[in-house]
């Protein structure tokens, strides 16, 4: 399972990850696995190749890193999906699959087909909660707590958002840097509101739109989309007058 996986945005149709892991259960034998591509696949479908460095397995357990690794995206559509998962879901996995290896242990060598389902706990929304507000005038500056509970990390970069009231009109537009880390991590946002909208009093959510960038994460930053309770002193700033 992945101590982290990161991914950020590079271009339109790749993304540069950095996996993070450690390998186990591979037996009382110490062996060698050479170095080999293998394909990164999500409900059966491959959406990128990723070359795996040479691995020295243990008893005791191995750390694998691949640092920096620009992927070239396959199958953008499975590679959303992907993502949807890893954001909305409690739960999701991903499959190394087809990759073909050569195996060394007690001095015999063999060829190997490489194959691994690979579950980890996904974001479940995330979480988030409004940790500051402040106004001047129409102009708002919103700084987001986020609770990211698995081991992946996202760089959407900068990104544009809605704040919406209960009814699911817009409120305020705001833009700002989301990069989902693990753990609890601060988003700080800025904008306007929406002249003439109603105010929400209690409940929110904050919607992502799209990014600057024309990459993938233009699109999957939609995904992005967190419930959010507005303490009445915050609420207070959004509904006095200018």
């Amino acid at each position: 399972m992945p101590a982290v996986l990161s991914m950020l945005t590079r271009r339109p149709s790749s993304c540069v990850i950095t996996v993070e892991c450690r390998l186990t259960k591979t037996g009382p034998i110490s062996s060698t696995m050479s170095s080999m591509v293998i394909e990164l696949t999500f409900d059966g479908l491959c959406f990128a190749k990723m070359r795996l460095p040479e691995v020295k397995t243990s008893i005791w357990g191995t750390r694998v890193t691949v640092r920096d690794q620009r992927l070239e995206i396959l199958d953008k559509t499975i590679f959303k999906a992907y993502l949807r998962s890893v954001i909305v879901d409690d739960d999701t996995n991903f499959q190394l699959e087809n990759g073909e290896c050569t195996v060394t242990a007690l001095g015999i060598k063999a060829h190997c087909n490489y194959c691994l389902n690979i579950p980890i706990r996904a974001m479940a929304g995330p979480k988030a909660s409004v940790a500051s507000l402040e106004r001047e005038g129409e102009d708002i500056t919103m700084v987001v707590a986020i609770e990211n509970p698995s081991p992946v990390e996202i760089d959407h970069g900068v990104t544009l958002f809605e704040l919406r009231d209960g009814q699911g009109a817009s409120v305020a537009e705001l833009t700002g840097n989301l990069q989902i880390v693990r753990g609890t991590s601060e988003c700080t946002l800025r904008g306007k509101l929406v002249a003439g909208a109603t105010r929400p009093s209690s409940r929110a959510r904050l919607v992502g739109v799209c990014t600057e960038s024309s990459s993938w994460c233009r699109e999957t930053a939609e995904y992005f989309d967190v419930g959010l309770d507005v303490k009445p002193e915050f609420a207070g700033v959004l509904q006095r007058g200018p």
